[in-house]
């Protein structure tokens, strides 16, 4: 193990030595953190990639520090960095501890936040050992739900409270964007503009970053990154799949038919792919967060089960790119 190499990671990513970042602010996730936390029991927040969880966590630290917390006493570890990959992974978050406190010795409990924890193996046990014997506070994002609320929850069951982050409202649309509608008068005297970011909003979709670029085409060449990203690294890479083509073309199918309902029967035979397949890939799908799910509505909960479902993009801008990227073939 290279302590040194290790340390120098984390420097990059912590705010020890550097300020903090100009962000923007989402005003009812931050409280809903901040509400939270006095709980005392470990935050997990999860969302699809991109929907703006580490930004959410910077201004956690933000208002930490706002509260008399000193910044060395917070950790703060982004497991997307490659560079972890070199480390033994049955020893990293161990490992990682450990040399923050002998690098930047804090004095007190610390904060320790986990972003994007999913990508390292068995990373709830440690989280638990940490909830059992200290009093050091925890936040935890990923972009899977399921290895964040069925093996999360079997591990700490009771012991955690979530937060689900999505890409920006139109109102949160409208707030990066510096349009602030505070009476029905400024409403109609910015109709014609608030159409204008409406139209831009349902094109280009919510995702932070694709919300801040002016380019339309840098835009849409975001939103396509985000799309393979997710299709990559959170469904291949985490399942071990081979058949890519297969999953790729239900993706698209999904998303290009936005809100249609969809039996696992009829996937089943337009893919010429078994049934166990197609309702293994939607679930991946639906983990990873690129679309959702919503049932018939039915009395008999039974039957929500066995009827088909409707499937949503979990963004326009998704639908769109890909509906352009279909149009095209």
């Amino acid at each position: 193990m290279n302590k040194d190499k290790i340390f120098e990671i984390l420097s990059d990513w912590n705010f020890w030595f550097k300020p903090l970042p100009k962000t923007h602010i989402r005003k009812n996730y931050e409280e809903e953190i901040a509400k939270k936390s006095l709980a005392g029991e470990v935050i997990v927040i999860k969302g699809v990639r991109r929907s703006g969880k580490s930004t959410l966590l910077i201004n956690e630290i933000k208002r930490l520090i706002a509260n008399g917390t000193d910044i060395k006493n917070i950790l703060f570890v982004n497991f997307e960095d490659q560079r972890f990959r070199m480390f033994d992974e049955q020893t990293l978050l161990e490992d990682i501890k450990n040399i923050y406190l002998e690098y930047i010795k804090p004095i007190g409990d610390i904060v320790i936040i986990l972003d994007e924890v999913q990508n390292v193996k068995a990373w709830e046990q440690w989280v638990l050992k940490e909830y059992e014997l200290s009093t050091n506070s925890l936040y935890v994002t990923g972009s899977n739900s399921y290895l964040l609320g069925a093996e999360f929850g079997t591990a700490l069951g009771g012991r955690y409270l979530d937060i689900e982050v999505f890409p920006l409202s139109y109102k949160e649309y409208l707030d990066f964007n510096a349009m602030h509608i505070n009476s029905k008068a400024e409403l109609l005297h910015n109709k014609i503009t608030l159409q204008q970011h409406f139209n831009s909003y349902m094109k280009y979709g919510g995702f932070p970053k694709t919300v801040l670029l002016e380019d339309e085409a840098l835009k849409k060449d975001t939103v396509k990154i985000y799309y393979d990203s997710i299709l990559l690294k959170d469904i291949v890479a985490r399942y071990k799949l081979k058949n890519y083509q297969v999953l790729n073309e239900l993706a698209l199918f999904l998303l290009s038919n936005n809100a249609s309902i969809n039996a696992y029967n009829k996937l089943k035979n337009n893919f010429s792919s078994s049934f166990d397949t197609i309702r293994d890939y939607v679930e991946y799908l639906t983990n990873s967060y690129m679309i959702l799910s919503i049932p018939k509505f039915d009395y008999s909960l039974r039957n929500q089960i066995a009827n088909p479902k409707k499937y949503y993009a979990i963004d326009t801008g998704f639908s769109n790119a890909v509906s352009f990227n279909v149009s095209k073939k």
